[in-house]
């Protein structure tokens, strides 16, 4: 743990000093990305997903991307993809790496270059691959493939699993699908969004687990986000009704990149809301993205409630006229609405201009109380 964020600690219950000028904010910032590395930081800056399209053989209706059969294909080039790789290697933070989002068994000969590429130039990196299961065939077709995948360092296999992608993909794809990756060694992540009228994760859950081994198999499911495709084809009446607290938030611990370089630090429903985009690996490297994230007040107050709760709570205090809804799916909900409008984005920017230490001292407090700077030798 930094010197800095020791003495933080102590100081961010009680900060007193609103004169701290931006170079001292920076140097406090950049110090923090400089000192990371994967004992230190465990999960802070941890994870990196990376879209290389949004072209998907399905059309799903809650797919926040709008991905479908007509998006392009080739996306991100792999010039690029390499580019996004080696900038985040920079950091020394990140050992998780996502690769796809959307159904990257499209293009599995380009997928296998891009794995052979890390394997060669980068040791370490947990590797996980999102997928629909569209392309299982049998499950000698799956077996070849996933043994691939396997070779090149591919450890959990996340399976979409729910009402929006079985009305296009028979269950047994997904039930084959991962009970083959278990069987070579890998770890599944069976992946359920739903409505309000939809199945729940129980439901697919009765069905698959009979086939799967218990303890290489998570179940995870969390409520659809009303933004992309899903704003516009899924009625509200199909809406979950929570609050903007129900719900995780992983901000500043998950680097979404998509295939037009832009970065996002999350990789909830939320993430396609411009205001998230804190800018494009095109332009600027990860390290410096990194470094402007720390510094940015809206990103510490997001981080520091681990949800939209301070955006929402500084909003009703003082926007003249913004009100929250009834009811939100949850966090990335909540966040979306926010984030994606601009003038609210430039109001909540104004408001916490003077506050910005504050909220950069209460990001640092809530870090080091929830361990994301805590050695991982020191759980033993």
């Amino acid at each position: 743990m930094s010197q800095h964020v020791k003495e933080f600690q102590q100081s961010a219950e009680k900060p007193t000093d609103k004169e701290i000028d931006s170079e001292i904010i920076t140097n406090l910032t950049t110090e923090t990305i400089g000192s990371a590395n994967v004992d230190e930081s465990p999960i802070k800056f941890s994870g990196l997903n990376i879209d290389l399209s949004y072209h998907c053989p399905l059309e799903c209706d809650h797919c926040l991307f709008e991905a479908g059969p007509s998006r392009s294909l080739q996306g991100m080039s792999d010039s690029h993809i390499v580019r996004v790789i080696q900038s985040a290697a920079e950091v020394g933070t990140f050992y998780s790496i996502s690769i796809g989002h959307q159904e990257p068994f499209v293009q599995f000969d380009r997928l296998c270059e891009i794995l052979r590429f890390l394997k060669s130039n980068f040791d370490g990196y947990g590797i996980a691959m999102p997928t629909t299961a569209v392309w299982v065939k049998a499950r000698e077709f799956a077996f070849k493939r996933l043994s691939i995948l396997r070779d090149l360092q591919v450890e959990n296999l996340m399976i979409s699993v729910d009402d929006y992608h079985q009305s296009q993909v028979p269950l047994q794809k997904c039930i084959t699908c991962a009970s083959v990756a278990q069987e070579l060694g890998m770890h599944v992540t069976i992946q359920c969004v739903y409505s309000r009228t939809s199945h729940r994760l129980d439901y697919y859950r009765t069905l698959m687990e009979p086939h799967l081994d218990p303890d290489k198999t998570k179940w995870v499911e969390s409520p659809f986000c009303p933004s992309g495709r899903a704003r516009k084809a899924l009625s509200e009446s199909n809406w979950p009704q929570r609050n903007y607290k129900d719900g995780s938030c992983n901000v500043m611990q998950v680097m979404y990149v998509a295939p037009d370089g832009s970065v996002t630090p999350c990789c909830g429903g939320g993430l396609v809301a411009s205001g998230l985009v804190m800018g494009s690996l095109y332009e600027k490297s990860m390290a410096q993205i990194c470094v402007e994230i720390e510094q940015d007040p809206i990103m510490n107050s997001l981080a520091s409630h681990q949800g939209p709760a301070g955006l929402v709570e500084t909003l009703q205090k003082e926007h003249p006229a913004w009100k929250p809804r009834e009811y939100y799916t949850g966090t990335c909900h909540a966040c979306f609405e926010i984030m994606n409008d601009p003038s609210l984005v430039e109001f909540l920017r104004k408001s916490y201009e003077e506050r910005k230490v504050d909220l950069l001292l209460q990001r640092l407090y809530m870090e080091v109380k929830e361990g994301l700077f805590a050695s991982c030798q020191q759980s033993g």
